[in-house]
């Protein structure tokens, strides 16, 4: 498959030479040098169906068959024996597919999602040569609603390997290069990883070429990028500084049958000249270097080399939030026996029957008297012992355990002049470990 990058001109080889068809124009020519010759014309669409429905093309070819389809539009063309286009559809304008992923699987073509109406889809279609029409294939298990295609290319006889591009604009949610799996025969996707060169330092400027088999070809940031999905791996092609995207009638790439062809003109206009490099697809590596990285990184460790360094921080965080727990809970036992420790006999009864009052019960000042032995003694003194002992057990354990206000008292309700008194609901959970110390 070989993907063009200029809106509704596909250039294929024709007894080796370069033949570019221009189907807003209804013009064939070949290319000499670096002139474009015109052989003839042929039968194109009304206007402005010729300029719309005739975009970047997508050249399939597959032993003797070459087919010519248009994403977005569903026009598909063949080829006859004088190398004329013929179209063989009578589908109509659906605008809902461009950018689409197409392949052969068993001598059909498949559309595989695409975007449109300002919105992606990830249908899986099929051009009917009977029915000439797209249907869908369904149902579709696994699928991504939402696909447009960055790269791809044959993982084996049935499935293909596709990476998806990201678009912020028309869905957030698709911030990555996702990458899938997709079986035709089983129909059946599932997300595999993410492309490796996502690394969320910057963003990338891919560029789909096409694919070869197992291999996928692609421009990114201005290098020839080759992926093999079989093994995972990624390589670049040595030595090219241009025309390392789709040919675009001056330099580029084009993919057919099982050839690589890089095709680069002189930059002035004095000097005529092209050349032309043909490279079988299996000797396209020893043109390449590998670049020690796969295509694909599964999800959870491109997570975890994206987002490294929060991942640290995270993990210090929680080291450091276990540490802490720890030496608090060794500490707090020694901690709470030395502040029962400072306490007399009186106040350790007084603490440890407010510890014990069930919830929503509270001690009045007779049961606080009598913990605290004061019976018999004037009416002033019971309150100085009351009130210096209810001190002194709020300023240790804010001194010693860090609980502020730890007996805390309201009004009684029966009777405004009196007190009732609790332990403060903030520490009712965590005072119940001094009793193994009162």
């Amino acid at each position: 498959m070989w993907v063009g990058e200029e809106s509704g001109k596909a250039y294929i080889f024709r007894k080796d030479s370069l033949i570019e068809l221009d189907f807003h124009r209804g013009i064939r020519s070949y290319l000499r040098n670096s002139v474009w010759y015109e052989l003839d014309s042929f039968p194109v669409l009304r206007d402005p169906d010729r300029i719309m429905l005739h975009k970047k093309p997508v050249v399939l070819s597959e032993q003797d068959t070459l087919l010519i389809s248009f994403p977005g539009s569903g026009i598909v063309y063949g080829i006859d024996s004088k190398g004329m286009p013929i179209r063989m559809d009578k589908t109509f304008y659906s605008g809902y597919n461009f950018d689409s992923f197409r392949a052969m699987y068993k001598g059909k073509l498949y559309s595989i999602g695409g975007t449109g109406f300002w919105q992606r889809n990830g249908l899986v279609l099929f051009f009917d040569p009977a029915l000439r029409e797209w249907e869908r294939l369904a149902p579709f298990y696994g699928m991504p609603e939402a696909y447009t295609m960055s790269f791809g290319a044959c993982m084996d006889a049935t499935t293909y390997l596709l990476c998806n591009s990201p678009d912020k604009t028309s869905d957030p949610s698709l911030d990555d290069y996702r990458i899938y799996r997709v079986n035709l025969e089983s129909r059946t996707a599932e997300t595999i990883g993410v492309f490796s060169m996502d690394d969320g330092s910057r963003e990338h400027n891919v560029i789909p070429i096409g694919y070869i088999r197992n291999y996928a070809f692609f421009d990114s940031d201005g290098f020839l990028l080759v992926g093999d999905v079989r093994s995972n791996k990624l390589y670049r092609w040595k030595d090219l500084t241009a025309g390392t995207g789709p040919y675009n009638g001056f330099d580029g790439v084009v993919l057919q049958n099982d050839t690589v062809n890089l095709i680069y003109s002189a930059s002035t206009i004095t000097n005529p000249v092209v050349r032309i490099t043909k490279v079988p697809v299996e000797e396209g590596l020893q043109y390449c270097e590998d670049i020690e990285r796969p295509i694909y990184r599964t999800t959870a460790e491109h997570f975890w080399r994206r987002y490294t360094a929060e991942f640290i921080i995270v993990l210090f965080a929680l080291v450091f939030l276990v540490v802490f727990l720890v030496r608090y809970n060794l500490r707090q036992p020694a901690v709470e026996k030395q502040f029962v420790s400072q306490l007399n006999l009186q106040e350790v009864r007084l603490l440890r029957h407010l510890i014990l009052l069930p919830e929503g019960r509270f001690a009045d000042i007779q049961e606080i008297d009598l913990l605290l032995e004061v019976e018999g003694k004037s009416w002033e003194n019971q309150r100085k012992i009351r009130s210096k002992s209810l001190s002194n057990i709020n300023s240790l354990a804010e001194e010693m355990l860090g609980y502020r206000d730890f007996i805390q008292r309201k009004p009684n309700p029966e009777d405004k002049r009196a007190r009732l008194y609790y332990i403060s609901s903030e520490y009712r959970s965590s005072s119940p470990t001094l009793l193994r110390h009162l």
